[in-house]
């Protein structure tokens, strides 16, 4: 269970940091400072391995703001059946975004389902997601990302006072749904879409009832103390477009004769935690099966596992970077004969794509777990010994790749096809109160056990992207993205008639923000 001990005095360290944090924000009077320190412990907590899977003080903060304003009326009419999804963000590669979308394509024709994005900013929004919440008769907001918390708090507020029910797939850092339902004055009932059990999030205090996406392993009760929360799963995309295997290699020019095996995930799962390292499983199965290549959608190859790989093996190893879901992406679901799990962090939508494509998925047994219709099957491996064992036996052996395949999706549509998802749907509802309440968790003290769940939050997020300000040539900002840590501020010159970007400085945002607050 503690593979991975060595790591955590850092992490005692960083909980130090983060109760420092708290202390710091108790102290503060200054609404905006206090704002901006609450944020920061937030994203601090949230991104780091403290020991910490949500906090009462910062919880009882934004109950607190919740409280404290206020709008002209909570007396509005709504439509029964009717839902009101409540995003931060959402992506063209992800498997938050694919939750969604089948939820509100799954959902009944009597139903209305709607849309609110609170902080979009630059990334694009899927096709497929705008045009189910037109066909359910819902509408699709979009926040202005550069309003304050608290204006967009008071207006998601008015909004879902026009739904008979809430459900947050917000942010793990983002409080503005908290701020909104913090309230008792807020009557809707709100439902918490738990799609990162294994993270910090704020929520808890708002939350009438939290789906989880695992059930066995899932560390609602334990870490979060949350008694009574519901295992919903993840809906299955039935709008799958499976082609033959001949005819998806032909699309994407990849060679009919060779056996190919696809991993899928963002690069931070891969990240290597000591020993800890995929790439050695790879590297092995490669060895081991000369006709067999690898195909990377989401890593990097410049990046950590996949640097350290010989030329041999790279020039056997495809990296795509990330790619269409809606075009591309199933086409290589089609066109593969094998789906490797990313470790340490396992991907979850991923596994249900590999089933509902009919592709074998072998996943390691990890401190995070996976989906429960893959820990019960041959597809579950004990370590990269077996993993790499029946990777070779599914390339080489149809009997035994078909017995994974049915094995999983035997047990995968009992629990997730449309139909049983529809059935879970529908008992959620049932279990969740009529009316909303907001808990008060000032009495509750949170579990705090350093644990290798905590490492691997640690590890794949210890070293966040930059937030990058361009400005441009009128000194008119441009573009910003990525984790909100580092601002990293370029402007542009000209230099013999060209325009050249020119970097100006790094800054920590939070001390930005409050240098900012100091000219205003």
């Amino acid at each position: 269970m503690n593979k991975f001990r060595f790591y955590y005095p850092k992490l005692n360290k960083k909980q130090k940091k983060f109760e420092n944090m708290l202390i710091k924000l108790h102290n503060a009077k200054d609404e905006m400072n206090r704002l901006s320190l609450a944020q920061e412990a937030l994203s601090f907590a949230t991104y780091n391995g403290t020991g910490y899977f949500y906090s009462t003080q910062l919880e009882k903060f934004y109950t607190d703001l919740a409280n404290k304003y206020d709008i002209s009326s909570y007396y509005t009419k709504y439509k029964p059946y009717s839902f009101l999804h409540v995003m931060t963000t959402c992506y063209s590669t992800s498997g938050h975004t694919r939750v969604v979308e089948r939820w509100i394509g799954q959902s009944g024709k009597e139903e209305r389902h709607s849309v609110v994005l609170l902080n979009q900013e630059f990334e694009c929004i899927p096709d497929l997601l705008k045009v189910n919440v037109k066909e359910k008769n819902g509408d699709f907001i979009v926040f202005n990302s550069d309003e304050t918390q608290i204006k967009k708090a008071l207006e998601l507020r008015k909004i879902a006072l026009n739904y008979e029910y809430v459900i947050l797939h917000t942010h793990m850092d983002d409080p503005i749904a908290t701020i909104a339902f913090g309230t008792s004055k807020f009557t809707r009932p709100v439902i918490f879409y738990n799609h990162a059990d294994h993270m910090f999030w704020i929520g808890k205090s708002v939350a009438d009832t939290v789906a989880d996406l695992k059930g066995v392993t899932s560390i609602t009760k334990s870490k979060r103390l949350i008694h009574n929360p519901y295992f919903l799963g993840i809906p299955l995309d039935n709008q799958v477009r499976i082609i033959s295997k001949e005819e998806a290699r032909k699309r994407l020019s990849l060679p009919l004769d060779k056996k190919i095996i696809l991993t899928i995930g963002g690069g931070s799962k891969y990240f290597p935690i000591g020993e800890y390292d995929l790439s050695n499983a790879f590297v092995r199965i490669l060895q081991k099966n000369k006709d067999a290549i690898l195909y990377c959608i989401g890593p990097k190859i410049n990046a950590a596992p996949w640097k350290r790989l010989n030329k041999t093996i790279l020039e056997r190893a495809n990296f795509t970077g990330c790619i269409d879901y809606e075009k591309d992406y199933q086409i290589y679901l089609s066109a593969c004969d094998l789906i490797i799990d990313s470790y340490p962090m396992p991907g979850y939508t991923v596994a249900v794509d590999a089933i509902t494509h009919s592709v074998p998925f072998l996943s390691i047994d990890n401190t995070l777990g996976q989906l429960d219709f893959v820990t019960r099957t041959d597809g579950y491996c004990k370590n990269e010994t077996e993993l790499i064992q029946k990777a070779c036996a599914v390339l080489n052996d149809d009997v035994y790749s078909n017995k994974i395949i049915k094995q999983e999706k035997d047990i995968f549509y009992e629990e997730n096809s449309t139909a049983a998802f529809k059935s879970k749907l529908q008992k959620l509802i049932e279990i969740t109160p009529k009316q909303h309440f907001v808990k008060n968790l000032e009495n509750e003290t949170e579990p705090l056990d350093i644990d290798d769940n905590s490492v691997i939050v640690d590890i794949m997020y210890r070293k966040p992207a930059n937030f990058k300000v361009l400005i441009d040539e009128t000194g008119i900002c441009k573009k910003r993205q990525g984790v909100p840590y580092i601002f990293e501020v370029l402007t542009y010159v000209k230099s013999f008639g060209k325009v050249k970007k020119l970097k100006l400085f790094n800054i920590d945002i939070f001390t930005f923000c409050k240098k900012v607050r100091k000219r205003m």
